[in-house]
């Protein structure tokens, strides 16, 4: 395991954009793939040139039916062609691609993404009658036009239209011409969200330099070999944002969740000749388990790691699977923040995750803000140029959206009073809250260096509850369990697990009369308990536990 920090200097272009690195790209062996898509019975090649050319009409369509410079697009596809050139044209129309795929299956807390971001447009595809419920549930009035729909709505006044993308492959033969605006390093690029405590996910803006900034990081962890990158990650996660390939050419090998079934991972990394992989503990776990290996000629040179605490279980697969283990630790307000290459299980130390990245510091302080001892715990905090700017302030001009009784509010720490009219991008929409009076970023983890160096983390300071690679609130479930007449109080609190750092247990005080409480409340969880899972893009409902 190393135990120094790797000097290597990640080469930022201060002035590059993701459109102009698309461009480059597509100049430059055009036909070599870009971008491939597996599926159990659908494999999609987009090349270079393939990429640049139908982001830059994608683009132009945009551009007519009235997306400007800085205008928010929601994009709700999923994980496949369709998404990423829609995602890459949004950006190429000088636009803002917005993430707006919430953790609750109404439209209560994608109605807080798009009011807070104040999104102009949404991206669909109509044949996902999940997705399409939710958008239709937050328009008031609509009119059909030859690409989707008009519309308006009360309580969401800067969203003009709902734009159905059925294939883009399909819908961009009739383009001629391409749309690249000359969009700037420091413009506003991506929004993601993070989970909320109140149904609103928080809003984190980054740039075309901040997202430049994180594809280099991924090239610096899993290193530049030339052969593909597997990583089966949602687009709209920061850990498969799609911006590896822009800044250096390496093809990106993805699933096509367009597809219900699923290829086996190893399958796709043997076929693809892949030799580098972004795994989450669970996919690692689910390898072991099922025996499978990789020869030689096919071993991985490196699986990167990270969204929750790495436990030594992840390593077991050096030797057999790959010939090392990148673990990375970062969120998606600051992008990476520590990396730890690890060759040797048995050096390995639970819950380590290295040293900081390049042009990254990082400080763990007690409760009185002084810097803590090595092996002494408190909270985590970050500087760093991939480190976000602020999150964006919920509007209080804006009408809240009450559905079946259900009064939508932003979290107390972004009620900041505007009378501002103009796009979020403006600086006084973006929140500051999270930050120290000097600069340093509030992680909300706890975590300790050792005398070393190396960081070491445990986990949220808050209740957020660290299930695999999601963060899971116990407030969204107790409030949507309460309403099952069979629960009279409940509690939710969070259980070791081996893989997933957490398992969910709800404590329950049933309902006087019912006979059978726990059908009751398991009816509910498969009906309305349910959250997003980045892998396979679908809504998975957990039975929580009874006791």
């Amino acid at each position: 395991m190393s135990n120094m920090c790797d000097d290597r200097i990640i080469v930022h272009s201060s002035e590059a954009t993701i459109p102009s690195l698309l461009k480059r790209l597509s100049a430059i062996e055009p036909e070599r793939p870009a971008y491939i898509f597996v599926g159990k019975n659908m494999r999609t090649v987009l090349s270079r040139k393939n990429v640049y050319m139908q982001s830059g009409k994608m683009a132009a369509k945009l551009r007519r039916l009235g997306v400007c410079r800085g205008d928010v697009v929601a994009n709700m596809l999923s994980t496949s062609p369709d998404r990423l050139i829609c995602d890459f044209g949004v950006l190429m129309a000088g636009g803002v691609s917005q993430t707006a795929l919430g953790y609750l299956n109404n439209a209560d807390d994608t109605f807080g993404a798009l009011q807070i971001a104040q999104a102009t447009t949404i991206l669909v595809d109509p044949g996902v009658s999940a997705v399409l419920a939710v958008v239709m549930k937050l328009i008031s009035s609509s009119q059909k036009t030859e690409y989707g729909l008009d519309v308006e709505c009360a309580e969401l006044p800067h969203l003009k239209r709902v734009v159905f993308i059925h294939s883009v492959e399909t819908q961009l033969q009739t383009e001629t011409e391409m749309f690249v605006e000359d969009v700037r390093p420091a413009d506003f690029a991506v929004i993601v969200e993070t989970s909320g405590t109140s149904g609103v996910c928080k809003q984190v803006p980054h740039t075309h330099n901040a997202i430049v900034r994180f594809g280099e990081q991924m090239c610096f962890l899993i290193g530049d070999k030339g052969s593909p990158f597997y990583n089966d990650r949602f687009f709209g996660w920061f850990p498969g944002y799609p911006c590896v390939y822009p800044c250096s050419g390496i093809t990106r090998v993805a699933l096509d969740t367009r597809d219900n079934n699923l290829p086996p991972i190893l399958d796709v990394i043997r076929e693809e000749g892949c030799r580098s992989a972004y795994l989450v503990p669970n996919e690692i776990e689910d390898v072991v388990q099922s025996g499978m290996t990789l020869e030689t000629t096919d071993m991985l040179e490196v699986v990167l790691t990270g969204g929750q605490p790495i436990l030594g279980n992840s390593m077991r697969i050096i030797g057999s699977l790959t010939k090392k283990v990148a673990c990375r630790y970062g969120m998606s307000e600051t992008m990476c923040i520590c990396h730890l290459s690890v060759d040797d299980p048995g050096q390995f130390l639970d819950h380590c995750v290295g040293f900081p990245m390049p042009s990254y510091h990082v400080r763990v302080v007690d409760d009185n803000g002084r810097d803590a001892s090595p092996g002494v715990k408190g909270s985590i905090l970050v500087k760093g140029d991939g480190v976000f700017q602020g999150y964006l302030v919920h509007n209080s001009n804006l009408q809240p959206i009450n559905q079946a009784g259900v009064k939508l509010t932003a979290d107390c720490e972004t009620k900041e009073e505007t009378n501002m009219v103009g796009k979020w991008s403006d600086g006084d929409r973006l929140s500051q809250a999270a930050f120290t009076d000097d600069g340093w970023f509030q992680t909300d983890d706890i975590g300790s260096f050792d005398s070393a160096g190396k960081l070491f983390v445990d986990g949220r300071s808050s209740d957020a509850i660290m299930h695999g690679d999601e963060i899971l609130y116990p407030y969204w479930l107790e409030q949507i369990a309460r309403r099952c007449p069979a629960v009279h109080d409940v509690v939710i609190v969070p259980v070791k697990d081996p893989v997933l750092f957490h398992e969910i247990c709800a404590c329950i005080k049933p309902t006087d009369g019912f006979r059978d409480p726990l059908s009751e409340i398991q009816n509910l969880h498969v009906s309305s308990v349910c959250y997003y899972t980045t892998r396979r893009l679908q809504h998975k409902a957990e039975v929580l536990s009874t006791i």
